[in-house]
């Protein structure tokens, strides 16, 4: 009986496991990847508005390269010609203090963090006492966090062609670059509260630009103070359907699902950018350019954020400006190196100091020949 009853038991657990295996895990949703696991903003590269067309990681179209995740890599061609690559990372949006009040090093731009020092969150703390219905009050609380995005994206060439940079001339003019912001509010063990999150405005605090002439790049935002658009989906705006009103709840209310959501966008405009090329000493030089976000990040909150990402502002956090040479070029070591081991002979300067003399006394001679003719011969006959 006992043998039946582990057998009956046996074959129980093995029908688990093919429901579970053919009916629930296929429909957990599950994402390739994730930027990090703390709750809040959480911000990705989504993909870029090139030539009238939005490149993601699903629509590569004709992209050599098109990688977006936390990091970015494009290029929209043949990956020896035509376009230079974009080349993009970012960080977390993060608180960027903690009790500590870290201070960087001196180098490294006061402006960037001095105004930090002084920031206290939650910023501002709202509340409302309501009436319901039947008479009794509900009280609503949400929350305003300060928080830090740095994002810093380059130009570069992956290619030579009769030595000079195949891809060195070519720039990218009004082009848009995409980033997903995942608001999905986080649990971490089953049946605990959740916290609810919007963006309330993503600011240009600092901004860095770099290359041979940056008077030749645009990028927009350049001013700090403007604020970036929010999108509910990339390239637009569409109007919440009824499923969104109920997708968000705290305590039994629905949160306004234009604000309170799965995910919005926003994005950046390389206006003129790229690589600059230029001749100098008979040479072909290239150099890339780069520019480097700081932007404030200011986010609502509905309930307790527990679970936050706390992180120093970066140390001279950006990509570096990518420089080339090619063509004629001259290598003068080999020359400097021949002179100090000639004149560094006592011989050398003696022979220089005595062919120095014999050419004084050539020039004092040329110089009376010059004024006062040749010597002229007595006859014998004379006197």
């Amino acid at each position: 009986m006992f043998e039946k009853l582990r057998e009956q038991k046996e074959l129980l657990a093995i029908i688990l496991v093919v429901m579970l295996t053919i009916f629930i895990i296929p429909n957990i949703p599950l994402a390739s990847f994730y930027p990090t696991a703390y709750e809040g903003a959480k911000a990705t590269f989504y993909g870029v508005t090139y030539d009238g067309k939005l490149y993601t990681s699903k629509n590569r179209y004709d992209a050599s390269l098109a990688r977006f995740d936390t990091t970015l890599l494009f290029d929209p061609d043949d990956p020896q010609y035509d376009m230079c690559n974009l080349v993009g990372e970012l960080t977390s949006i993060q608180i960027p203090l903690d009790e500590n009040k870290w201070v960087p090093p001196d180098w490294v731009p006061s402006e960037w963090w001095r105004t930090t020092l002084n920031w206290e969150n939650p910023s501002r703390v709202f509340e409302w006492e309501v009436e319901n219905t039947d008479g009794t009050i509900s009280f609503y609380r949400m929350e305003e966090w300060t928080t830090v995005w740095f994002v810093s994206i380059s130009a570069e060439w992956d290619s030579h062609f009769l030595g000079q940079p195949a891809e060195s001339a070519n720039r990218y003019k009004n082009t848009d670059i995409w980033f997903e912001i995942d608001l999905n509010p986080i649990w971490y063990f089953n049946g605990t509260e959740q916290a609810y999150f919007a963006i309330a405005k993503i600011e240009l605090s600092h901004i860095i630009i770099e290359g041979h002439d940056t008077g030749k790049i645009s990028i927009l935002p350049e001013s700090p103070g403007s604020i970036l658009p929010i999108y509910l989906e990339p390239e637009g705006e569409r109007t919440p359907s009824e499923s969104d009103f109920t997708q968000f709840y705290y305590k039994g209310v629905a949160l306004n699902p234009t604000y309170f959501r799965d995910k919005v966008y926003t994005r950046i405009s390389l206006l003129d950018f790229g690589t600059q090329q230029w001749i100098s000493w008979l040479a072909l030089k290239a150099q890339g350019d780069v520019v480097t976000f700081g932007f404030t990040v200011k986010q609502f909150v509905v309930g307790e954020w527990k679970v936050k990402d706390r992180g120093e502002i970066p140390d001279d956090y950006g990509r570096r400006s990518k420089i080339e040479i090619a063509g004629i070029t001259f290598d003068f070591s080999g020359i400097v190196e021949w002179f100090n081991k000639v004149f560094s002979s006592p011989w050398t300067w003696l022979g220089l100091g005595g062919f120095g003399f014999l050419v004084i006394i050539a020039i004092v001679v040329i110089v009376m020949f010059w004024f006062f003719g040749p010597p002229r011969l007595r006859r014998r006959d004379e006197g």
